[in-house]
């Protein structure tokens, strides 16, 4: 295998974490880990199992990441991990 073969390879991999860099933290985030994506205004929130996260981001360049994931956006400012989720009723989601 050529070293452009490698290279190519490399690119086409898809990403298994998010970088998260805020005020006061720098963290990468399992993408299978997150639950739930909020956008409060210019903000959006992170909820995973152990931890939840705080930063500036469109939902625009998060929907990017995680296309063909498994996420669903019921609504323009929520992104939801359907492996995560095990009911629905009306409004409420469970995890």
């Amino acid at each position: 295998m050529t070293n452009r073969a490698v290279k190519k390879n490399v690119k086409n991999e898809v990403s298994e974490f998010i970088s998260v860099i805020s005020s006061n933290q720098c963290a990468r985030i399992r993408i299978d880990d997150i639950e739930l994506i909020e956008q409060e205004g210019r903000r959006v929130h992170v909820v995973t199992p152990e931890k939840d996260y705080t930063f500036y981001e469109s939902m625009a360049a998060i929907v990017k990441l995680l296309a063909n994931r498994g996420f669903y956006r019921p609504m323009k400012g929520m992104i939801i991990n359907l492996d995560h989720v095990k009911d629905i009723s009306g409004f409420y989601v469970n995890f």
